[in-house]
């Protein structure tokens, strides 16, 4: 796995967005920022972002995303989104970034637990990037099965200690 520090830009009104991405893929894999795939109308379509907001505002095709930087492990590439999304950087009115990098989206670092379809606990795993790493998935796709209650390979997720499986649902091509 690849780390990458990216920046995307609106090219209409040539905001930019700064962060962190973990890829397996030498080529663009589509994802332009705050959970955000290209291919993939749901990860922006309900935005809770500015990005997301932007690109439902002013479509896809007017993003264009950038490496800045390619690391071996996550730690360095967040030090260097620290150093460039910083609280200057934020602050300006040209960004899309809405907190300080260095920390990864909303919780690369929290615990996360995870279930089988039946809604039994199976293990807590120290973050979500550890859950992703083993099994070799974007950690976003795991981020958004606990956010949005859906399943990611085949399993619930959440960073709550017990769920109600009444409230989740199965992912388009999965069986419950």
């Amino acid at each position: 796995m690849k780390y990458i520090v990216y920046q995307t830009t609106n090219i209409k009104n040539n905001k930019i967005y700064i962060g962190v991405h973990k890829t397996d893929q030498e080529i663009f894999d589509g994802y332009i920022g705050c959970g955000i795939k290209l291919n993939n109308p749901s990860s922006y379509m309900n935005p809770t972002t500015p990005l997301q907001h932007a690109v439902k505002k002013y479509g896809t095709a007017n993003f264009k995303r950038a490496t800045l930087s390619t690391f071996d492990t996550v730690k360095e590439a967040f030090d260097l989104e620290k150093i460039l999304v910083n609280k200057e950087f934020i602050q300006r009115k040209d960004t899309y970034n809405a907190k300080l990098g260095g920390v990864g989206g909303s919780s690369y670092f929290i615990k996360i637990n995870q279930f089988d379809l039946n809604g039994i606990f199976l293990k807590q795993w120290p973050s979500i990037i550890d859950a992703s790493d083993f099994y070799n998935i974007s950690d976003t796709a795991i981020h958004n099965a606990a956010k949005f209650k859906g399943s990611c390979k085949q399993f619930f997720w959440s960073k709550e200690s017990n769920i109600n499986v009444e409230e989740y649902s199965c992912v388009s091509g999965q069986t419950c």
